[in-house]
């Protein structure tokens, strides 16, 4: 059997499904997004892909370049045999290029007036039976072999394809139309699909159009009327769920419909959908874009992700999952028509709608075996024999295991039970109980009529023989047991007949039967490491057909005898279990039924294909290197190399197996390396030398059998690897790897010490800006104290100088002074009062003076937010008598614990800033309003807000963030105060507090000072 390159792909979660082979990007060489498929005359395949074209041979993929390496959007064999394509830009057909000899594009749109292909991306090209179409964006060209014929319409073209020898399609809200020759018809009545987007249109009848729409799916018009009939949720429940994008019909009526996100949909003649596929089973993906169907009802199918063939028509092939055969398989039969099933949950039947069989009313047993009987059809089953045309139970114990009817004796039917075999005689059309084999109570497992015996097969008990049964049967005769010794043990799976010889199958092997002691073994010839997994089923030609399981789960059909040798094919998708095959006479297939299910075997599909000539005992088998392997060996395959050890010690598995008839053979095997060497093992799996030299070697074997004589030697050709450790290879690799990581390492450690750099660089500003602060404000507190001390000096002075005039004027109050008059005295008495209200005013600043000295001090004290405003804005007025002050305080907030000099001087320097901020706003507009401070209790956030409002121009966008850094001002050079917006976020967080800042809607920048009503510290 060939075998297709490319991946191949199964689900064995989901009954098996035709084989798929999948080829993606990694497989083609190219990029895998296909938009177009189809079949030369040579029968090669050709995908558009972007790019080109890529053929399939047969046997690999080759790829031609479009002009411009443009995508390649439709693909189709013309009438005239050339490969039309189409691209975005133009269309045309390939040809052979004389010089080179390869193929060549030639475009047929270049005569087109150029000012039709800005819309003209060729989206879908058909074949007719003397043209071919081409559906563009609003128009349609017909390429005929004297002209190109184009209908243009202001609408797009949904669909194109041709039927009845016409082309027909449909155009947005137009509706269907048909093209005949040149004439362009539209069909009356279509319009009611106008909303959706029509990707599939078939005449069925008069009058009648099968149609699917991407958003309504599935369903027919009638064009006289106007009616739509669409299909029921039932019909195809996952393809309601998808964006339907196209169909194809094949020729044996099945529907293919393909979607955008959900695979493939295949619906039988009458509409029930069979199969789905997509990415789960094996597609490349489950965007589907077109496909192509092959003569045999296979098909092709380009994805978005790659290209995939399905081979429906496969010989291995699972009955769909929705029949509810979801268990073990035991028999199946066809009964007037009916593929009727016999599972391990019961009855089913296949190709009939429901209601072909009654089952008995709570039936849920498992039906063993099936047999028509007349127009009747019995079943033996874990509950007795069920006549299931009838629904009654025919008298009989219970736990049947199989039914027969004798050829030589038609009128007897024979039930295999667990205890034992019981006959029924046909009486009047009726089954009546005849008698039970004596002294055979054991689980029968099957029965064969053979050169008139009966051949009894047990569970566990082995064989049986047993007189053939006549109208009086004979009490006196007995069954007795065939063979002894090993195989014999436990019953056989099998009996049949091959080449006029009775043989028996078990899990030893396969027995012939002389006769009823005569049992002389016939082993299978198979590779060692495949093991029997079904009953050999034997072909009309009596070639042996049985399912295998290797040593990685996967099955194996292997087709041959042990004449002549065997052949194998790999059907994709079975699971390596146990399965029983049933030939149905009426009907050219076979049925499998394991534990996964029914699996479908076509035998006209299931011919091998000989490597070589066989005779006797001897193989020829060609391996992967087209390398002979003979001599007299039961199983041989390709060897496996083991990995090289750290000894130098190399493993080989050959799996060859040796078997004669009696005695030990000597097995001799020759190394390059080493001497030949003799072994006495009857079996040879595995050998572990230790090789002179690497590269190429031989390794001979030699068998003699245990009378000296020697047969031909089996040679495997073998290479002994280079260790890892001493290819060049791996040191370069090792050396870059090495040098990457020390690169990577490098560059980490040099980003860390960057960001470290950054870090300290940022600490030593925050630390120089906070040192600076404290500089000036221990030399302005420095100032303030000498200045408050030499005040207080002169005020001591001034107080006392008035206390001493208050003494001295208060006798003229009384008595009087005959220079002085009342007014004079009056006055002088004024004068006094206002000295000292003045040196009362200045006590009072050098107290403020003396509280600012030093704010960085850490006495906490009772203070009012109110008075410390009062004294800065008392402060700060004189110092700016052209602008105003507004103070609206807030009675309600109390005395609070805080740093009363901290909280001073931060709000004497905002306020400093939002007056100068004014000043300047001043100076280019000419109002001067003033700045506006307000105090407020936050009852929620328990803190004392200070709101201090100017009228300048606020803070200039990308600059938020900047403001607070250390030495950054945006007032022009040598106007700033030295203080900053950075040393008034260090003094209120001296007093626990912080500040923000807000542009306002208005103009100008609002400070919100937030100080806590209770102390952090509490």
């Amino acid at each position: 059997m060939s075998v297709r390159s490319g991946a191949q792909t199964s689900s064995p979660a989901e009954p098996l499904l035709p084989p798929v082979k999948t080829w993606k990007a990694r497989d083609l060489g190219h990029p895998a997004q296909t938009w177009a498929l189809a079949q030369g005359s040579n029968h090669f395949l050709h995908a558009g892909i972007i790019g080109g074209i890529l053929t399939w041979d047969g046997y690999r993929w080759h790829f031609t370049p479009s002009p411009d390496n443009r995508t390649v959007r439709s693909l189709v064999s013309g009438p005239d045999g050339k490969l039309y394509w189409g691209t975005n830009n133009q269309y045309g057909f390939l040809a052979t290029d004389a010089a080179t000899g390869k193929p060549a594009f030639v475009s047929v749109s270049d005569s087109l007036d150029p000012s039709l292909f800005p819309f003209g991306t060729a989206w879908k090209m058909v074949s007719g039976t003397q043209s071919v179409a081409v559906k563009l964006n609003r128009r349609i060209d017909i390429i005929t072999p004297d002209t190109i014929f184009t209908t243009p319409l202001a609408r797009n073209y949904d669909f194109l394809g041709y039927s009845n020898n016409q082309f027909i399609g449909n155009a947005d809200q137009l509706g269907f139309f048909t093209i005949s020759d040149t004439t362009l018809q539209f069909l009356p009545k279509t319009q009611a699909l106008s909303a959706d987007y029509i990707e599939y249109i078939e005449p069925q009848g008069q009058d009648h159009y099968f149609f699917a729409g991407r958003k309504t799916g599935l369903g027919t018009i009638h064009t006289g009327t106007g009616t739509i009939t669409f299909w029921k949720d039932g019909k195809h429940p996952r393809l309601l769920n998808s964006t339907l994008n196209g169909a194809i019909r094949l020729s044996d009526g099945s529907l293919l419909v393909h979607s955008l996100g959900d695979g493939i949909f295949d619906y039988s003649p009458t509409g029930v959908l069979t199969a789905h596929y997509g990415k789960k089973e094996g597609l490349a993906s489950d965007n589907i874009k077109r496909l192509l169907a092959t003569p045999d009802d296979n098909f092709w199918a380009a994805t978005e992700s790659g290209i995939s063939f399905i081979e429906r028509s496969s010989p291995f092939r699972y009955i769909d999952e929705r029949l509810g055969v979801d268990q073990l398989i035991h028999s199946v039969i066809r009964f007037n028509g009916d593929l009727v099933i016999g599972s391990g949950n019961g009855l089913y039947r296949y190709d009939k709608p429901e209601g072909s069989f009654r089952v008995p009313s709570g039936f849920h047993y498992q039906v063993f075996d099936l047999k028509q009987v007349g127009n009747r059809l019995l079943g033996a089953t874990g509950g007795g024999i069920i006549d299931f045309t009838t629904g009654e139970k025919v008298l009989a114990p219970n736990r049947s295991r199989f039914l027969f009817q004798p050829a030589e004796a038609p009128m007897f039917l024979m039930a295999g039970t667990i205890h034992g075999v019981y006959t029924f005689k046909q009486t009047a059309g009726t089954l009546q109980p005849h008698f039970r084999i004596p002294d055979f109570d054991f689980d029968t497992a099957g029965l064969l009529e053979t050169n008139g015996r009966f051949w009894i097969n047990t569970h566990q008990d082995g064989a049986y023989v047993y007189p053939l049964i006549r109208d009086t049967p004979d009490p006196s005769r007995r069954p007795f047991r065939v063979g002894s010794g090993p195989g014999f043990e436990s019953g056989f799976s099998h009996f049949f007949i091959w080449k006029d010889r009775l043989l028996l199958q078990n899990s030893a092997g396969v027995f012939h039967v002389a006769d009823s002691v005569n049992v002389s073994p016939i082993e299978l010839s198979l590779p060692v490491d495949l093991r029997p997994i079904s009953k050999i089923r034997l072909s009309a030609s009596n070639t042996w057909f049985l399912l295998c399981s290797d040593g990685q789960r996967r099955v194996r059909m292997v087709i041959g005898d042990p004449d002549s040798g065997w052949d194998y094919i790999q059907p994709e998708g079975l699971s390596p279990r146990r399965y029983d095959f049933t030939w149905i006479e009426n009907d050219s297939t076979w049925w499998a039924g394991g534990d996964d299910g029914l699996v479908r075997f076509n035998p006209a599909r299931l011919t091998g294909s000989a490597s070589a000539q066989r005779t006797g005992l001897s193989m020829v088998i060609l391996n992967d290197t087209d390398t002979l392997w003979n001599g007299l060996f039961t199983g041989i395959q390709p060897p496996h190399i083991g990995q090289i050890e750290k000894n130098n010690i190399l493993t080989v598995y050959p799996a060859i197996r040796f078997r004669f008839s009696e005695g030990s053979p000597a097995v001799q095997y020759t190394t390059s390396d080493d001497d030949p060497r003799w072994s006495g093992y009857l079996s040879l799996s595995s050998l572990r030398f230790q090789p002179g030299t690497t590269g190429q070697k031989d390794l001979a074997f030699q068998v003699r059998s245990p009378d000296g004589q020697d047969y031909q030697p089996a040679i495997i050709h073998y290479e002994v690897p280079i260790p890892f450790h001493l290819r060049w290879w791996a040191w370069l690799t090792y050396l870059l790897l090495t040098g990457w990581l020390l690169f990577l390492m490098l560059k980490w450690q040099r980003r860390s010490y960057l960001r470290r750099q950054e870090k300290l660089e940022a600490e030593i500003a925050r630390q120089s800006a906070q040192l600076a602060t404290r500089q000036k404000l221990t030399a302005i507190g420095q100032i303030s104290a000498g200045l408050a001390h030499e005040l207080n000096n002169a005020l001591a002075i001034i107080q006392a100088n008035m206390d001493l005039s208050d003494l001295a004027i208060r006798p003229l109050a009384t008595s009087g002074h005959p220079d002085l008059s009342a007014d004079e005295l009056a006055d002088f008495k004024s004068a006094l009062g206002g000295i000292r209200l003045g040196a009362e005013r200045i006590e009072s600043i050098v107290r403020s003076m003396q509280k600012a000295s030093n704010p960085h001090q850490s006495d906490v004290i009772p203070s009012q937010i109110n008075e410390i405003v009062r004294m800065v804005i008392d402060f700060t007025q004189p110092q700016y008598p052209s602008y105003g002050i507004v103070f609206e305080p807030d009675q309600t907030i109390p005395v609070i614990l805080t740093n009363p000099a901290a909280v001073n001087v931060a709000v004497y320097n905002l306020l400093i800033n939002a007056i100068e901020a004014t000043a300047r706003r001043t100076q280019s507009t000419g109002y001067c309003p003033p700045v506006r401070i307000r105090t407020q209790k936050d009852e929620s956030a328990q803190e004392a807000l200070i709101y201090i409002d100017d009228h300048g121009d606020g803070i200039p966008a990308g600059l938020e963030n900047r403001v607070f850094d250390p030495f950054f001002t945006t007032k022009p050079t040598g106007k700033n105060r030295g203080m900053g917006l950075n040393e008034a976020w260090e003094l209120l967080k001296l007093a626990g507090g912080t500040f923000e800042l807000k542009n306002r809607p208005e103009g100008g920048t609002r400070v919100i000072i937030q100080i806590p009503l209770v102390s952090r510290s509490e």
